[in-house]
């Protein structure tokens, strides 16, 4: 997300779907706080794997663009959309600062194995 974000890049909307979202609002607001931009789930958003490759077999026989496929499908699905607060925010920048910090250790163990 920085490298679009340093290319001029801005999320307006995302949504989620897989095992990341399958615990209710904990996944979709980290999302949100990474990507700085409201996520949305559906209901069915921790279902992934197979029921993501038969929605793609499905829309190989469907003959309609990609947006129009998929707002049919999901029409009457219940989604919900979450945007991350301040708190969840610095929150998220803490945790990737530490994380980025320890790139450099895990690189410098890889080298070392």
């Amino acid at each position: 997300m920085e490298i679009l974000y340093d290319e001029g890049v801005k999320v307006d909307e995302m949504f989620g779907h897989g095992g990341f979202f399958k615990t209710p609002k904990v996944g979709q607001l980290a999302m949100s706080a990474a990507i700085k931009s409201p996520v949305t789930v559906m209901k069915n958003a921790g279902e992934g794997g197979p029921y993501g490759m038969a929605l793609l077999a499905a829309f190989t026989d469907a003959g309609c663009p990609l947006p129009e496929f998929l707002d049919g499908v999901f029409a009457d699905c219940e989604k919900l959309t979450l945007t991350a607060d301040e708190r969840e925010n610095a929150m998220f920048c803490s945790f990737l600062k530490r994380y980025k910090k320890g790139l450099a250790a895990e690189k410098a163990a890889a080298e070392n194995l």
